[in-house]
């Protein structure tokens, strides 16, 4: 393996308020993903935290957690329903071009195991936003990996 993780090594209840100050260790990659509804999702280290906004020194998307310190690459995802009797659409990431969710699948943009579905749950379940007209809505999820550091 050619690169490492940082795994957050504060333990406190209360978010940090230094993101880039707290402490992790440099680990090899145990491979954690994490798939949540919204795009700001409790930590599945601590179990609390949030992952924030870490973008300053860091690759777009970076995110750390503010209570444990642990580093994410986050991946936020939309979909939208453009109207109550129409299915829920995304962007593939094969063609690039707006389809319903159900013919999203297989993405390559998504590790293996995590479906279009999958998250498209965990959006419905976080809850939707008004979308222009009142009959459509947009619902968001994300995925996250460790992020990796080369070097």
């Amino acid at each position: 393996m050619n690169h490492t993780v940082r795994i957050g090594r504060r333990d406190a209840d209360d978010p940090a308020n230094d993101l880039y100050g707290i402490e992790f260790e440099e680990a090899d990659d145990d491979g954690k993903i994490l798939v949540s509804g919204g795009i700001q999702p409790v930590c599945p280290d601590c179990g609390h935290g949030h992952l924030q906004w870490a973008e300053a020194g860091y690759v777009p998307y970076h995110r750390i957690c503010d209570v444990c310190g642990s580093h994410w690459d986050l991946h936020p995802m939309k979909y939208i329903q453009w109207g109550d009797d129409h299915p829920w659409t995304g962007t593939s990431g094969v063609t690039g071009c707006i389809v319903d969710v159900a013919d999203m699948d297989p993405d390559p943009r998504l590790p293996d195991g995590i479906t279009h579905a999958e998250l498209l749950r965990a959006a419905l379940e976080h809850g939707t936003e008004p979308n222009g007209r009142e009959d459509q809505r947009i619902a968001s999820a994300c995925w996250a990996r460790r992020a990796r550091f080369y070097g």
